[in-house]
């Protein structure tokens, strides 16, 4: 039984120890410029010899090194406390921001005092002044052990071991009170979730912190495995957060990358294995030393590989083909990395079903003549073929269309649209409790096809500039990571709900007085008593005139002028489309505007010219007068500048 909790313990610590390892090397290789990623790669590497401390222990108890390594617990305590304070990330924070973050608690609000700063140099020093004292949270060894250091009894508690136990509970308290306070800031649902790894990596410190505590203050007879876990995956927690931040700004994935590393590592590491067992039958010595080395030379060898050929270019090539070669060895490395088109419209889905309540969808793609299904929620499967006439449409409408025997269950039907012709189909079923979709809901649905129209068509385009690779691979990888972007950026809206911002509420009142003066456009005397011809906008149209001269009447003319020029901000570059023209979805919210209201044709007219229900119409002027309206808020803000 000894033996077989021997080798356990060994092996969860050397795993610890690559984990901890790899994590951090990969942080300051993907991001050596950045401080929090060097600061998250020292929180690691501190844990690491945690790792090889508890493993030395076992198999060397008498080491030499083992004295240094039993601090590596309390900095790495220290170093995570430092971490969790500037995280989930923002921004890169550089100075006294970064080196002195504020500690937000309740009741204290949102200061940066001086006194709310003074939390992580306290920290740093405790974590001097405890070692000094003789206070170590793994314990001291016994002067000999008759038998492998595997339970915590067999571990002495020093004098003042208790303040090992006020130093954890600090941490944990401090930490999880600062993430509540700056959760509870957040106005954004997506922002507030990203805390949720914050406080498991937290919660994690804390319970195995306690563990050891007790296990040593009180000679229980218990293992170190459970604390070993918990303190590993606190640690990965943190050093993936940091990493996926950094993947994010780039537009690049870590899910797979990560994978292949590891996959790598742990090919080297039993390579590197076999090679010693041969080794040993010849007479060499194997041990678990070997293996700790071996993992060590494994780790390191595979990560630092792409930074020391970066280094050596440097000593043979010029500027332009280091950059290349640069391009060209990141193009290998994140080629297949990426998710493909099937995978970021199933995020992009199952986002939306979500958000919306709704009961099940599918997104199909056009295949020529029919509709292949690329992506499903509780609907059909990946690959089921619709006819075109189920799917096609010209603007939102219910399902199933007139005549046709579409997908079962579903109750609307989303074109997606692309240069002017559907290029796939949004299938959503029925909302939970049969509640209907509300013009909220329609709006973000607009929105939501006409970013996937062009995320599609990018995606179909980047397949086709792959196949040139050696003339634009730069190129390449720039709209790679912009489509990556795009799709995350297409699932936080998603997340965020299809409710609207809280400043839009704010400003239905200056839209609706930007409809009413539109609908009196050429009425000059109603206009110049109108509350809009105050704004200093419309005021600077009127200086040059002779004093005492300007009149209501005058004011009228200048606020029809600006929101004839605020409405040509809408116009799409290029020739207008000509009238016998069914116009693309970029003209449509310029000539819903400029037909209504400047040429007054009815409403009726409007449609048919642009071949759209009376919903889309709808929903695209209200659109349309949001934008112009803001657009006159942004042309009255840049005069009083």
């Amino acid at each position: 039984m000894i033996s077989l909790l021997t080798g356990l313990t060994i092996f969860v610590n050397i795993a610890g120890l690559a984990i901890t390892l790899g994590l951090g090397l990969y942080l300051v290789t993907r991001s050596v410029r950045s401080q929090l990623a060097w600061l998250a790669a020292l929180t690691l590497f501190s844990l690491s010899g945690f790792y090889l401390h508890n493993t030395l222990l076992i198999y060397l108890p008498g080491s030499g090194i083992l004295p240094w390594l039993r601090v590596a617990p309390l900095l790495a305590l220290t170093l995570g406390f430092h971490l969790l304070l500037l995280l989930p990330p923002e921004k890169e924070l550089h100075g006294r921001d970064f080196f002195m973050p504020p500690l937000l608690m309740p009741g204290l609000g949102n200061r940066a005092s001086t006194l709310n700063r003074l939390g992580v140099p306290l920290a740093y020093g405790l974590t001097i002044l405890l070692p000094a004292l003789g206070v170590f949270p793994l314990g001291l060894p016994p002067p000999s052990a008759p038998r492998p250091i595997i339970y915590l009894s067999d571990r002495t508690a020093p004098p003042l071991y208790l303040l090992t136990l006020g130093f954890i509970l600090l941490f944990v308290a401090l930490s999880f009170l600062h993430m509540w306070q700056k959760r509870k800031q957040e106005p954004l649902l997506t922002r507030r979730r990203a805390y949720r790894p914050l406080f498991l990596a937290v919660i994690l410190t804390g319970l195995s912190g306690i563990y050891l505590f007790l296990g040593v203050q009180l000679q229980l007879n218990i293992i170190t495995i459970p604390a070993d876990i918990g303190l590993g995956a606190a640690a990965a927690i943190l050093g993936y957060v940091v990493a996926r931040h950094y993947a994010e700004m780039v537009g690049v994935t870590i899910e797979r990358d990560l994978l292949y590393i590891s996959l790598g590592i742990g090919s080297l590491t039993i390579l590197y294995v076999v090679f010693a067992k041969i080794l040993h039958l010849g007479g060499h010595l194997f041990s678990t030393l070997t293996l700790i080395i071996i993992v060590i030379v494994a780790v390191s060898s595979l990560m630092l590989y792409d930074a020391l050929r970066h280094s050596l270019d440097r000593l043979f090539y010029r500027e332009h083909f280091r950059q290349l070669r640069s391009n060209l060895r990141a193009l290998s490395r994140e080629t297949g990395m990426h998710y493909g088109l099937s995978e970021r419209l199933q995020a992009v889905l199952s986002a939306l079903c979500t958000t919306l309540h709704v009961e099940g969808g599918l997104i199909a793609l056009r295949d020529e003549e029919s509709f292949v299904c690329q992506a499903s929620e509780w609907a059909s499967l990946r690959g089921e073929v619709y006819a075109f006439e189920a799917l096609a449409a010209t603007e939102i409408t219910p399902l199933p269309l007139p005549g046709t025997s579409g997908p079962q269950y579903m109750a609307l039907l989303v074109p997606i649209r692309a240069n002017g012709e559907q290029v796939a189909a949004l299938a959503l079923g029925g909302k939970e409790r049969e509640a209907p979709f509300s013009e909220d809901d329609l709006f973000l649905l607009d929105d939501l096809a006409d970013q996937l129209g062009a995320m599609i068509q990018a995606t179909r385009l980047q397949e086709e500039n792959a196949l040139l690779l050696s003339q634009m691979v730069s190129d390449y990888r720039q709209q790679e990571h912009a489509l990556q972007r795009q799709a995350d950026s297409l699932v936080a809206v998603s997340l965020e709900g299809s409710q609207p911002a809280t400043g839009e509420a704010s400003n239905e009142e200056f839209v609706a007085a930007v409809e009413d003066a539109l609908r009196r456009l050429y009425d000059y005397s109603y206009l110049g008593e109108h509350a809009l011809a105050q704004l200093l906008v419309v005021q600077r149209r009127l200086d040059g005139k002779v004093p005492g001269s300007v009149t209501h009447i005058d004011s009228g003319k200048a606020l029809s002028q600006v929101l004839v020029q605020a409405m040509q901000k809408l116009r799409p570059e290029g020739p207008e489309p000509k009238p016998h023209v069914v116009p693309t979805r970029e003209w449509h919210q310029f000539l819903i505007l400029h037909l209504a209201y400047v040429s007054g044709e009815p409403n009726r007219d409007i449609m048919s010219r642009l071949y759209i229900g009376e919903g889309t119409f709808n929903r695209t002027r209200r659109r349309a007068l949001r934008g112009l309206a803001k657009a006159v808020q942004e042309m009255d803000r840049a005069m009083r500048v």
